[in-house]
């Protein structure tokens, strides 16, 4: 069994950053992001606080490439990944691993509970990087981020 893995940085907090207002006091903000890994581009992210609660969620938009399905061995036409999403005043959050099986425009979400932390999610924050790690294969082990 061979494990792929790259790691890739996106920064997206300097270009094409919004935040918007959300009913009941709750933020939400889209940016663009730059990250490739076993060319599938992810290319935006998108945070959200609905307003009440300590929760902040995540939406990683990506797109696979058909190319990467193709293999005869099935196993090959399956990946893993995992991201890292650095936030303004150090906050970082990590994605749980997620897979993908299929190619085209996809989306992985994902939620945190900041509540034992103070509930910073209320206050709405900057997106400085998305850090993306992945592999190829059913089997894989998507390494730890350094």
């Amino acid at each position: 069994m061979q494990t792929w893995s790259k790691r890739l940085i996106g920064l997206a907090a300097l270009f094409g950053v919004t935040v918007t207002a959300v009913a009941a006091y709750g933020w939400k903000m889209e940016g663009k992001i730059n990250a490739k890994i076993h060319e599938h581009a992810f290319y935006k992210a998108t945070m959200e606080q609905p307003g009440s609660g300590c929760v902040l969620n995540f939406k990683l938009t990506f797109y696979a490439p058909s190319t990467g399905y193709q293999a005869p061995e099935k196993g090959r036409n399956y990946y893993r990944f995992k991201a890292r999403v650095e936030l303004s005043e150090g906050k970082t959050v990590f994605s749980p691993q997620f897979a993908n099986d299929a190619p085209g425009n996809r989306a992985f979400r994902w939620s945190t509970d900041t509540t034992g932390e103070g509930c910073w999610a209320q206050k709405p924050h900057k997106l400085y990087n998305v850090d993306v790690e992945g592999c190829r294969n059913r089997n894989c082990r998507v390494r730890p981020f350094e």
